[in-house]
């Protein structure tokens, strides 16, 4: 095993693994693998929270294979290093190379799966503890765009939830906070207005289980 395994795997057994006095957290989201955003992203977030030592993203992280992703990583592990900041704990969105990160996950059930020494990708239903509040997180989105994407190379079935895949998540009672990339049944009148009115205009088959492309029915 080389140091950068070793450290993955360091960081892996220790995802959830937070000091004591931790009380503060900072929610990011959409990063879509840019490192010029992180660039900036994460120095603000060292100026106006200089306190805290976790990252949570809610989605669409930018979770890709090969030389683009690493590099990716890479600038994430840099900047968060100079800031100070310990640990992103990523809840997978929907624009995530899904084909690559189930296979990560079913090498390890229910484990966390560290991308970097800093960067730790979350399975679903996966829970922890931060300031004493509990937090589940149960990642994945529907694409509402899937018919404008490449089955397999920029769009994978696999980010809809299966009904498994919920069943666990809710076996394990109420959490405090749940940390997820997609939208809510019951939200907010603002929100529920805006998905009923479909001002994008969006296929009705959007995000719908019994969608097939190319021969291949979603979960």
């Amino acid at each position: 095993m080389n140091r950068q395994d070793l450290l993955r795997e360091r960081a892996s057994s220790s995802a959830a693994a937070t000091p004591e006095d931790e009380t503060h957290v900072v929610v990011a989201g959409d990063w879509h693998g840019s490192c010029d955003w992180v660039g900036k992203a994460i120095p603000s977030i060292a100026r106006h929270t200089p306190s805290v030592r976790t990252i949570l993203h809610v989605g669409d992280f930018g979770i890709w294979p090969g030389v683009g992703g690493q590099k990716f990583l890479d600038a994430v592990d840099f900047w968060c290093n100079r800031a100070g900041v310990s640990r992103v704990l990523v809840t997978p969105g929907n624009h995530e190379n899904w084909g690559w990160l189930n296979g990560e996950f079913n090498a390890k059930p229910g484990k966390p799966v560290a991308l970097s020494p800093v960067v730790v990708v979350l399975p679903r239903g996966y829970r922890f503890e931060i300031g004493k509040r509990n937090f589940a997180s149960f990642g994945g989105a529907a694409s509402v765009d899937f018919e404008m994407r490449s089955l397999g190379m920029d769009w994978f079935p696999e980010e809809l939830p299966t009904s498994y895949d919920v069943e666990r998540a809710i076996s394990g009672g109420q959490a405090d906070v749940l940390l997820t990339h997609e939208t809510i049944d019951g939200g907010t009148p603002a929100s529920e207005h805006m998905l009923r009115s479909n001002l994008m205009r969006w296929s009705p088959k959007s995000g719908s289980p019994d969608v097939t492309v190319g021969g291949f029915r979603a979960p």
